[in-house]
């Protein structure tokens, strides 16, 4: 089973098989979410005998296309299609998934991104038609203010480290810290540690502090540092925190590892835009 995180509930998926030699359960799927087993009632007693629960469950990953590699070449008439597939659109479901980006599980991993202000999901294609398309949202905010949100990181980010201080690269040139040093500011306490356990300014003396209401108010959002080059963050709504969007490389991670597994029949229950 998968746990959708729009409903709360587990679905099942198909296909699944158990391995009784190796006592593996065995699927093929296209996102990554929350898995689980469960033994059913009436289920055959070769399972219920032989698994181990406390073993690894092995996912096998769909070597097919997946989510961003241009699932689907014709954007308007995918969009399209899923205009005639909507139902009766439910506000309360929206409201829930607002700010988030949604992955079509039961398809081929199709990213959405729900737009706060117009309780509207949006296709994302793939990760440079989503930087693009982010940033149509994008709302300006000061240096000052984006620094009271934390920022965010995720491990499962495939990016260039070059100094080994757990900053990525692309996030560093973000934060204006040195890529090549892991303390910028020479203090004795690197870059990560500052920016994420300490919130100490990296770049100097001072602590940095946290603005709770302005992160509530942001959360979901996709926001421009108007006082700079114009670089977009997305604030994640699950943990509140800031995620570095450089570029199109950088959109696709945020689509793949920050993102909400969905099915069909609730997808369509969210209203579409057009860019």
């Amino acid at each position: 089973y998968y746990f959708n995180d729009a409903t709360g509930e587990w679905i099942k998926v198909a296909g699944a098989s158990f391995d009784a030699v190796n006592k593996k359960v065995v699927f093929s799927v296209n996102h990554l979410t929350q898995f689980a087993i469960f033994q059913v009632e009436g289920a055959p007693a070769s399972l219920a005998t032989s698994f181990v629960p406390n073993e690894p469950v092995e996912e096998v990953e769909d070597k097919g296309e997946v989510l961003g590699t241009k699932i689907v070449d014709d954007t308007d008439a995918f969009v399209a299609a899923e205009k005639e597939l909507l139902t009766v659109i439910d506000k309360n479901l929206t409201a829930r998934v607002s700010g988030k980006i949604l992955l079509q599980v039961e398809n081929h991993g199709e990213a959405w991104y729900v737009d706060p202000i117009s309780q509207k999901r949006y296709y994302l294609k793939d990760g440079a038609a989503a930087y693009e398309a982010l940033r149509k949202f994008g709302l300006g905010i000061t240096n000052a203010n984006l620094a009271k949100i934390p920022v965010g990181i995720e491990e499962k980010f495939e990016d260039v480290d070059t100094d080994g201080d757990g900053l990525a690269d692309k996030l560093e040139e973000g934060l204006g810290t040195d890529k090549a040093k892991q303390d910028t500011d020479g203090d004795g306490v690197n870059d990560y540690e500052e920016i994420i356990n300490n919130a100490t300014n990296p770049l100097g003396s001072g602590n940095i502090y946290y603005n709770t209401s302005l992160i509530n108010r942001l959360k979901g959002r996709i926001v421009l540092q108007v006082e700079s080059r114009g670089e977009a963050w997305y604030i994640n709504p699950a943990d509140g925190r800031r995620y570095y969007l450089k570029d199109g490389a950088a959109a696709y991670q945020i689509m793949r590892f920050l993102s909400l597994g969905i099915t069909n029949e609730n997808v369509r229950k969210i209203d579409i835009g057009e860019f």
